[in-house]
């Protein structure tokens, strides 16, 4: 399976966005850019957020302070709706960065994908791998709904997406280790399965201890 967008992985810590080069080399549709995310342009930023929406500080913070305060009303609005008012880590759903819908298009996204449940210390869990894959496919699916018309009209592909180190900051996951998840996620999400056994789910299951651990 090819991604039918493209990648930004990018960071104000230059050591994490070496480890993203390392991690991700030979990966096509993914690029690395050492700096802030408002220099780029993106269809959709990774809210690397925790369960309940909060988003007053660190990334979190910047995106807020960039699209608005709505946004965070509007993101609690739909974890109270949609999942009883705790969003759970593994989990990443696709919302626009604005309260108005440009009808001509060209929105700009958010993808609120908790890495921790309240800001903690991440190290001991897998929780990049989980956020990194929920995101993936919240905007996969995002896309796929567009293409078949399921969206409602002035909505826009994701051709661009932006994402920050995820649990690199208050989750103090190692730089090392949060690329490693993160680029297995990557690969899982892109090598789909033809079919499912226990070899597979246990072989799946030892790759993320490995990435978590070693």
């Amino acid at each position: 399976m090819k991604t039918n967008f493209n990648l930004i992985l990018c960071d104000l810590q230059g050591e994490l966005c070496e480890e993203f080069k390392k991690q991700f080399e030979g990966c096509d549709s993914v690029t690395v850019h050492h700096g802030d995310f408002m220099q780029l342009k993106f269809d959709c930023i990774v809210s690397a957020a925790n369960s309940f929406g909060l988003m007053d500080g660190g990334v979190d913070g910047a995106i807020t302070m960039y699209f608005g305060n709505q946004l965070q009303v509007r993101i609690q609005d739909q974890i109270i709706r949609d999942y009883y008012g705790e969003q759970p880590v593994g989990t990443s759903f696709i919302t626009c960065g604005r309260d108005m819908l440009n009808l001509d298009g060209g929105n700009q996204y958010v993808a609120h994908t908790p890495t921790m449940r309240v800001p903690k210390d991440i190290t001991n869990t897998e929780n990049v791998y989980q956020a990194m894959k929920a995101m993936l496919s919240a905007v996969d699916k995002h896309n796929v709904d567009f293409e078949t018309g399921k969206l409602f009209n002035g909505h826009n592909r994701i051709n661009t997406v932006v994402c920050t180190g995820l649990g690199t900051f208050c989750g103090k996951v190692p730089y090392h280790r949060a690329a490693r998840e993160m680029r297995l996620a990557y690969h899982n999400f892109i090598h789909v399965p033809t079919s499912i056994d226990w070899d597979y789910a246990n072989k799946r299951n030892n790759d993320v201890f490995l990435a978590k651990v070693s």
